[in-house]
């Protein structure tokens, strides 16, 4: 594979990540805020760079968009993060914090009896 499929590839799932993120019950909705306000700003008039310079005006609103999303992965709940980048694939392992056991253990010396 190249580096710019490799681009692309990564981008896809990154975006498949926030999806899921984004319909996960567990994921505040007020942090599901920061996508939407990031679309709501595509589709509206008011821009930092005018869509009118060719190429330089979509420009922001991708990086824009791109920045948002990261925000947003980085915002959520790290357990629920990390269970989709396991289940993407992007991740090897996941370990469940409910399969963690905290127990204390006490040598027992019968020999000195």
């Amino acid at each position: 594979m190249t580096q710019s499929s490799n681009r692309w590839r990564d981008f896809l799932q990154h975006g498949v990540l926030a999806w899921r993120l984004f319909r996960d019950t567990r994921v505040s909705p007020m942090l599901k805020l920061i996508p939407i306000v990031s679309v709501l700003y595509i589709i509206s008039p008011v821009d930092l760079l005018p869509d009118v310079m060719p190429g330089l005006g979509q420009v922001d609103d991708i990086g824009l968009f791109l920045l948002a999303l990261q925000l947003f992965i980085s915002l959520a709940p790290q357990e629920v993060v990390e269970w989709y980048r396991y289940q993407l694939g992007l991740s090897p392992t996941y370990v469940d914090e409910d399969d963690i056991i905290d127990v204390e253990a006490e040598w027992l010396d019968f020999d000195d009896e």
